[in-house]
């Protein structure tokens, strides 16, 4: 009796605890960008699950806005047994003057509990330049910017985009949106932070809110940006069909203001936010030849990648060591915090009381516009007698003479590297595995072929009767262009050269006239661009010499007969030529690469020598020159980049996919056709042996398995070349920012990357190129590198 008491009281003190957390008040403001004149609506509903009386107890201010109407709106809902009532006050309201607004929050009450809404702002604009909604009344996309204000440089803006979907909807299922490009801001995704799915009120309808995206962006300059519109597919599915719709939200204009002047002397452009700053050591009682560590840390709410903290001073007494820069980030109620930290190991010189001055840093807080000064404590330290090791004893002259005979000696291991390099002819003379053999190849590839068309010969000449038509064309082709070679006239080159547009385009003559050849060429995948433009010039100088004599010379007749053959010719070595190519034929030739890298190597130019070995090996990953030659020059590479930097070891090859792309490019271009080639004659010969000896049906399970293991070998090559691109840097002291445009900030810390150094490419936009650095990634312009594979 005595605990169902207990109960009982316990429950009456907790009631009004539940109720409290039971009551919510919202505020929201449709459409948000109107123009003058034009009519918004304000609404702010209070909800309960309790029996305590809703009412505003502050009403809103609109400044100069002028009030059209307002209406409330009571509401009851009863759902499995529970009951939430809601009252809703509506204000239709008209902007006179343009700008950006701010409605502050209104306060409520539900019995004793105060409540309070947010704040919401919108924006007015002069009449005709409001943007087309592309809301409906059952789905639509909005976005949310945080803060409303204007934004400056370096200061986080948080983008969220939500999906509103009326709960009534039934089988729509949203797809991944095409998300807006964001290249003027450094992006942070805070997509996970978001509540994913609520129920909320739009009006009198009650409608489901999903998130779809959250970033925090950075801006990265001053100026108006605009954001494109996201744009999200829907998906209605039902038994019978299929129907998609696509809905998005409205582009927005963001104003990013420049920081304002009179930055102190100790501000840097990325020191932007609010920010801690703290110095310590270690210890503060050492003896000569210890060395402490002092940390420099700057703690706060801001993006720390782009901090730069204070530089440490010289002190007569103290040798500061190579330092190492280290940062994270974390996001709490969706801002971005984090801290960035330099740690400086510092040699003690001398003995006696050895003083680190204060250090003073800056920074601009974009909350109050100001900028900010800190200044930390001088730290005192007690060095007792020791003894300094033999290097920190060696004067300055002798430091830089040891540097300089340090720079001969690596001068004279890149000479002797540079003589190792073996000319390409030995390339030909080269020991060749029989895996790699041409007329292995062709051999092997001959007698699966022939014990192919034994086995299908009824589907062989089917195929060959359907082939017809294909070789009367290639043969007229031919024909065509034997003629152009012995074109002695205008008319004969303008005849000759229609014919043999007509013939492989497929098309008649109307689409060769002069205003429309050029796009006719370029929409075709046998000619580019130069060649496009070279031919709509032969014919429009045939036309002008036909009516016009006197316009033309031989000279020109010389140079476009030239350029025509010229063209026609590289046609007919892509399309027409039966079989392979012979590698001396193709200016791209392994032998051709590999006779350039060496050229380069000689004139010092170990970016473009990089790359031709590169290619050179691509193409032929077995010759035993070109593997020496790609070894030679990856070590010079090396030399040069520990040279110059004065840094033990590069970060080159460090990474997993390039690991995995030189595996498989290892396989030569023909080697597994060849290989496949080979299983199917195997498999073709024992399903003819095994029908009239059945001992040979066990065998018959080999080669299917090498056919499976032979494919998935192939599709896994195919899936790493089309998605691991290597690069090679081509030039020395490359500059690496934080994102794809120049007003992004200079990533100091990626070091040790010179002329000739291959990395891998994650992604490309426009002129810039974002590479692979360890765990992390930066930035360069697409000028700096080139792709080993095009």
């Amino acid at each position: 009796m005595m605990r169902l008491r207990l109960f009982f009281i316990l429950m009456f003190w907790a009631l009004p605890g539940l109720v409290i957390a039971q009551s919510s008040m919202t505020a929201s403001i449709d459409p948000n960008i109107v123009e003058v004149g034009q009519t918004l609506r304000y609404e702010v509903t209070i909800a309960t699950k309790s029996n305590g009386d809703m009412a505003l107890t502050t009403l809103p201010d609109f400044g100069e806005a002028r009030v059209l109407q307002r209406t409330q709106s009571p509401r009851f809902v009863n759902i499995n047994g529970i009951s939430t009532r809601s009252i809703s006050y509506i204000w239709a309201i008209q902007p006179q003057t343009k700008g950006r607004f701010e409605i502050a929050g209104v306060e409520g009450k539900v019995g004793d509990e105060i409540l309070r809404a947010p704040s919401v702002s919108y924006q007015v604009v002069d009449p005709g330049n409001s943007p087309k909604t592309t809301r409906n009344e059952q789905a639509w996309v909005e976005s949310e910017i945080d803060p409303p204000r204007q934004v400056y440089v370096g200061e986080q803006l948080s983008l969220h985009y939500h999906l509103y979907l009326d709960v009534r909807l039934r089988d729509v299922q949203p797809m991944p949106p095409d998300e807006p490009p964001l290249d003027e801001f450094w992006v942070e995704d805070l997509s996970s932070q978001l509540n994913s799915r609520q129920v909320v009120s739009a009006g009198s309808r009650r409608v489901n809110k999903i998130a779809l995206r959250s970033y925090a962006l950075f801006p990265l300059r001053a100026g108006r940006t605009t954001i494109e519109p996201l744009e999200l597919p829907l998906v209605q599915s039902s038994f019978f069909r299929r129907e998609e719709v696509r809905i998005k939200s409205e582009p927005l204009e963001i104003d990013v203001l420049p920081l304002p002047p009179g930055a102190p002397t100790s501000f840097y452009e990325g020191n932007v936010g609010e920010w801690n700053l703290d110095v310590s050591v270690d210890t503060r009682t050492a003896k000569v030849g210890d060395t402490i560590r002092l940390r420099i840390t700057a703690r706060g709410n801001g993006l720390p990648t782009k901090l730069r903290l204070p530089d440490f001073p010289q002190i007569p007494k103290l040798r500061a060591l190579d330092s190492n820069e280290s940062h994270k980030k974390e996001v709490r109620n969706l801002k971005i915090y984090g801290e960035k930290r330099v740690e400086i190991p510092l040699l003690l010189l001398e003995e006696g009381r050895v003083e680190i001055p204060s250090m003073t840093w800056s920074f601009f807080n974009p909350e109050k516009a100001t900028y900010e000064t800190l200044e930390t404590q001088p730290i005192l330290l007690s060095v007792a007698p020791g003894t300094l090791p033999p290097s920190a004893k060696a004067p300055q002259e002798v430091r830089e003479s040891t540097l300089s005979s340090t720079s001969n000696k690596a001068e004279e291991m890149v000479n002797e590297l540079l003589g190792q390099l073996k000319p390409a002819d030995e390339a030909a003379s080269s020991q060749v595995s029989l895996a790699d053999n041409l007329v292995w190849r062709l051999a092997l590839t001959l007698l699966s072929l022939i014990s192919l068309l034994l086995l299908f010969e009824p589907f062989a000449r089917r195929w060959w009767e359907k082939g017809e038509p294909l070789r009367r064309k290639k043969a007229r082709q031919k024909e065509l262009i034997a003629a152009l070679q012995t074109a002695t006239s205008w008319d004969d080159l303008s005849h000759t050269v229609g014919e043999l547009l007509v013939e492989i385009l497929e098309t008649n003559r109307a689409a060769l006239s002069t205003h429309r050849i050029i796009k006719t060429l370029e929409t075709s995948a046998s000619f580019d661009s130069n060649d496009a433009q070279i031919i709509a010039e032969v014919l429009k100088v045939c036309e002008e010499k036909r009516f016009a004599p006197d316009k033309s010379t031989d000279s020109t007749f010389q140079r476009l007969h030239s350029e025509a053959k010229s063209i026609f010719a590289k046609f007919a070595i892509a399309a027409l030529a039966f079989g392979l190519v012979p590698q001396e034929a193709r200016a791209e030739a392994p032998s051709g690469h590999h006779q350039m890298a060496i050229a380069s190597a000689e004139d010092r130019d170990w970016g473009k020598a990089r790359l031709e070995i590169e290619r050179a090996w691509v193409q032929d990953p077995w010759d035993s020159s070109t593997r020496s030659n790609q070894e030679t020059i990856a070590k010079i590479v090396r030399l040069n980049t520990i040279q110059s930097t004065r840094v033990g070891r590069v970060l080159e090859g460090h990474d997993d996919q390039l690991f995995w792309w030189r595996a498989f490019m290892s396989f030569g271009e023909n080697s597994l056709p060849a290989a496949l080639l080979g299983a199917l004659g195997m498999l073709v010969a024992l399903l003819l042996l095994a029908r009239k000896r059945p001992a040979f049906r066990p065998f018959i399970l080999a080669p299917i398995l090498m056919i499976l293991a032979i494919v998935a070998l192939w599709t896994a090559k195919s899936w790493v070349e089309t998605s691991v691109a290597p690069v090679i840097i081509t030039k020395d002291k490359v500059e690496f920012r934080s994102g794809p445009t120049p007003h992004a900030s200079v990533r100091g810390d990626v070091k040790g990357y010179s002329a000739g150094t291959m990395l891998r490419s994650m992604e490309e936009r426009g002129d810039w190129v974002k590479i692979s650095i360890g765990e992390d990634s930066a930035w360069t312009l697409k000028s700096n590198v080139e792709f080993v594979t095009e």
